[in-house]
């Protein structure tokens, strides 16, 4: 069978005009590409070194630079070395579903933005999976949840407006840390149960003192860390104190079963009491312990007078008080006073220290008596 013969040109005037028309098109397009051939029926290629444009893509060939021009030099698609670029003057998105609408950011009717990029600022309406480090140095906007599988690395913030979960299953809490996996205890009496809606929730498998939580000065030698039921100091410098400050007039508390067990007073200076019970030949009394001060009787050889002496000197001069004990109050007869008006009165009161003198006889005599005594000074600086 033989290939049918080409439709002849029309003669005459019209034949004329239309091969006329054919040509000026032709002209005009190497007149707008230059050099170019057409080397098959689905492919134009500009030579000598440009693109190839095939019925199904374009060949740009080993040509770097700025490629695509979609708007302006400012919008487009280009190469570097091992690098393939695309050039915004502001925003990128990727949109599902939806129509185009001529609007900054807007995905068009009944169509979603899965994925934005703004001046720096990412935003993902859905999950983001990150496997290995990711490194943030300015902002990271997250809608849903942020699963972290690998180490993070933030330069600046990071904004959650869902839950973060750092390892296996977190509850929902805005920030919710958990070192091993939880579960409910099993044991009778009572269950535990993890809660949600928190601003932070911490859990691992710990001790009371163990390191769950801490939080350090920057050369890492001091801190305070949380165990499951203990707060406690941290860090490797020795004796560190642990402090517990009121700001302005309020009190340092501490309850128990929603009572103030303790209640210390605070915005005016931090305190510390020294207290004892002595006998009448300066031995502590039945059932106590001397705990920071010292007792020296018949101090210059008198017999009813007693020195004490602070352990740790207060700063300045402290507030103090002492009681001759009335009464046989250790069932050891001559150790109280059997006369109502026997006394124990403060001599002199020193930064480390203080005298006491005791009166047998309604306080006309002197005599070894038994009495107690507590003194209220700041703190060491």
């Amino acid at each position: 069978m033989s290939r049918a013969s080409p439709t002849p040109e029309p003669t005459g005037e019209t034949g004329i005009n239309r091969r006329a028309l054919k040509l000026g098109l032709l002209a005009t397009l190497f007149a707008l590409v230059g050099r170019a051939t057409a080397h098959a029926q689905d492919a134009l290629t500009i030579a000598p070194d440009g693109a190839t444009i095939y019925a199904k893509y374009i060949n740009f060939g080993k040509r770097l630079g700025a490629l695509l021009t979609l708007y302006d030099p400012d919008y487009g698609l280009g190469m570097q070395h091992f690098t393939l670029y695309a050039r915004s003057g502001k925003n990128f998105a990727w949109y599902k579903g939806g129509a185009y609408v001529e609007k900054e950011l807007d995905p068009g009717k009944d169509g979603a933005t899965m994925m934005s990029l703004s001046d720096g600022t990412l935003t993902v309406s859905d999950n983001f999976i990150g496997k290995g480090e990711a490194t943030v140095e300015k902002s990271l906007a997250v809608s849903a949840t942020f699963v972290g599988k690998g180490d993070a690395t933030l330069g600046k913030s990071l904004a959650v407006a869902g839950g973060v979960a750092t390892q296996g299953t977190a509850g929902k809490n805005t920030l919710d840390v958990q070192r091993a996996e939880r579960t409910n205890w099993a044991g009778t009496g009572w269950k535990g149960e993890h809660p949600t809606g928190l601003a932070l929730y911490v859990t691992a498998t710990s001790g009371e003192a163990d390191k769950l939580v801490e939080f350090r000065h920057s050369n890492g030698s001091q801190g305070i860390g949380f165990g499951y039921n203990t707060i406690y100091a941290t860090g490797p410098h020795p004796d560190q104190p642990l402090r517990l400050t009121a700001r302005g007039n309020g009190n340092v508390e501490i309850g128990h079963n929603g009572q103030k067990a303790v209640a210390v007073a605070g915005g005016v200076e931090a305190l510390r009491i020294v207290r004892g019970v002595v006998n009448g030949n300066g031995t502590p009394f039945p059932g106590t312990v001397f705990s920071g001060f010292s007792v020296t009787p018949k101090a210059g050889g008198q017999a009813n007078l007693y020195d004490i002496a602070f352990t740790d000197p207060f700063p300045t001069v402290p507030a103090a008080f002492a009681t001759q004990i009335y009464g046989n109050l250790t069932g050891n007869p001559g150790e109280g006073s059997t006369t109502s008006g026997d006394t124990a009165n403060i001599v002199q009161v020193r930064p480390d220290g203080m005298r006491i003198a005791t009166f047998a006889g309604g306080g006309r005599s002197g005599g070894d008596r038994a009495f107690s005594f507590v003194v209220i000074g700041p703190q060491q600086a």
